[in-house]
């Protein structure tokens, strides 16, 4: 391991931001006991690489932690998402329903009187005599 090695592996500064944290916490000696019984453990009973242990499996602890929140706020936002969606989706069901309502009541409340009872029924008249012409010219009626 040369001297680049070392200089490679400086935190960064959201990595000494929780270095900091975690020296506060031993400093105040409020620490994590789990933690600092497997440091023990790791260091053969060496309370200076105890200690040192501790800090590097605590900021461990810590990140692990922020990586287990984003997941957590990944996994919400992409409820949200499909929760959005499948919303988006109703309502514009719901548009189409109503339009193809207010279309089917279009004929029944907005059309004049005259067309309904003269106009239709004359057009709908002529049609049928076609219809019956066209099938005596065809020689299907007889």
């Amino acid at each position: 391991m040369g001297i680049k090695d070392v200089f490679n592996q400086a935190p960064s500064p959201e990595e000494e931001a929780l270095y900091k944290q975690v020296l506060d916490e031993v400093e105040s000696g409020v620490m994590r006991k789990g933690i600092y019984a497997k440091a023990l453990a790791d260091g053969l009973g060496d309370e200076g690489k105890a200690q040192s242990l501790y800090i590097k499996y605590r900021v461990q602890s810590l990140v692990d932690e922020q990586k287990g929140k984003a997941e957590q706020l990944g996994i919400e936002l992409a409820e949200k998402e499909r929760y959005r969606k499948e919303t988006e989706k109703a309502q514009k069901a719901r548009d189409k329903a109503k339009a193809k309502r207010m279309a089917d009541n279009e004929w029944k409340y907005n059309t004049p009187w005259y067309v309904k009872f003269v106009i239709f029924p004359i057009v709908w008249v002529v049609c049928m005599v076609l219809i019956f012409m066209l099938l005596l010219a065809l020689g299907v009626i007889g």
